[in-house]
C-alpha cells in the first residue's frame, strides 16, 4: 500500500472516530445533547417553564429538559433519591437536608406578600400580629381594630417552599422552633390558587409570591404592607421587606457538569431577564 493510501485510510478512521472521542468527554454517555430531569418548587415553575422553552428554542433545540412542579420538599427529596438532576426550592435548606449532602445555588429572590379579601379594612400588619393570626392566637379582626368578624386563614400545603419559608421567617422568628400553624386553616397548593381563594373568601388572609400581586389586585383583593413596608422589587432587593426569601436550584454536592450548564444559563443575562419577566427579582443589586 502506498504512503498516500495509508494516509487516506488514517484520515478516514480518525474522522469516523472523532464524534465518539468528543462524546466520550461529555457526561451522559457520548452525546452532546443536554439531558436534565428537574422538579420541585411550584413558585419557581414560571421561571423554569420559560427558561426551558427559551433554552430549547434559542440555545439548543436538541436539549431534553423537564421540570415537574411537585413542591420544594419533593424537589429536594428527588435530588437526594437520584430522581432529579436539579431541584427547585423556594425556601432555605433544613439542617437535616444539608447533613445529607444537598447544596443550593440561588438564582433569584422573592418577597412573600400578605394578601387579604377586600372586606378586611386594615392596610398594614406587623410580623408579630401576622404570626399570631397564623398560629391561632388572633382569631377575630376586632383584635386588630377591625370588624367583629372571624379571620379565615388560608395556608399552603406542607410540601410547599412558600409554606416553609413563611413558617421560618414569620412563625419561628416570633414564637421559636416549636411554632405550629393553626389547624383549621383552609389549604391550597399554589400561589395562583391562594390568590383566588383569598380574593373570593370574605375576611380571609393568606400569603403568596411577589409575582401574584397583580393578580390579587385585579381580582379586587388587597396586599398589606408588613411593618409599614410594601412588598416591591426594590424593598426585596435591599432586604427591607421583612418576608424575603431566595429561590434556589438544589443539587447533590457540587453540581455535575451537565447541571452546571443549566445553572450558568439561569445566571446569565438571558436567564436573569427571564426571571425579571416572570416578576421575580434577579440576584445582585446591579441587576
Amino acid at each position: 500500500m502506498t504512503m498516500k493510501r495509508i494516509t487516506a485510510v488514517i484520515l478516514i478512521i480518525l474522522a469516523a472516530a472523532a464524534p465518539l472521542l468528543a462524546g466520550g468527554n461529555k457526561e451522559g454517555g457520548g452525546s452532546d445533547t443536554l439531558r436534565l430531569s428537574m422538579g420541585g418548587s411550584t413558585t419557581m415553575e414560571p421561571i423554569m417553564s420559560s427558561a426551558l422553552e427559551y433554552y430549547r428554542t434559542e440555545v439548543d433545540p436538541t436539549a431534553e429538559l423537564s421540570y415537574d412542579a411537585q413542591g420544594s420538599t419533593a424537589g429536594i427529596q428527588g435530588v437526594l433519591n437520584g430522581i432529579y438532576d436539579l431541584g427547585g426550592a423556594s425556601r432555605a435548606l433544613l439542617p437535616s437536608e444539608k447533613q445529607q449532602g444537598v447544596k443550593t445555588t440561588t438564582v433569584a429572590l422573592d418577597g412573600i406578600a400578605v394578601i387579604v379579601h377586600d372586606t378586611v379594612p386594615i392596610d398594614n400588619i406587623t410580623v408579630e400580629d401576622l404570626a399570631a393570626i397564623f398560629v391561632g392566637e388572633i382569631r377575630n379582626w376586632k383584635q386588630l381594630d377591625g370588624p367583629d368578624e372571624q379571620i379565615t386563614v388560608v395556608n399552603r400545603d406542607a410540601a410547599s417552599g412558600t409554606f416553609g419559608a413563611f413558617r421560618e421567617i414569620v412563625l419561628v422568628e416570633t414564637y421559636g422552633d416549636d411554632a405550629r400553624f393553626i389547624r383549621n386553616a383552609l389549604v391550597t397548593e399554589s400561589n395562583g390558587n391562594m390568590a383566588t381563594m383569598v380574593t373570593q373568601t370574605p375576611y380571609a388572609i393568606g400569603y403568596a409570591s411577589l409575582n401574584t400581586i397583580p393578580r390579587v389586585r385585579e381580582s379586587g383583593g388587597k396586599v398589606l404592607t408588613v411593618n409599614g413596608i410594601a412588598d416591591t422589587r426594590e424593598t426585596v432587593m435591599t432586604g427591607k421587606y421583612p418576608i424575603t426569601r431566595p429561590l434556589n436550584l438544589v443539587h447533590y454536592g457540587e453540581p455535575t457538569k451537565r447541571a452546571q450548564v443549566f445553572i450558568d444559563f439561569l445566571l446569565s443575562p438571558e436567564g436573569q431577564q427571564i426571571i425579571r419577566e416572570e416578576r421575580f427579582l434577579p440576584i445582585g443589586a446591579a441587576q
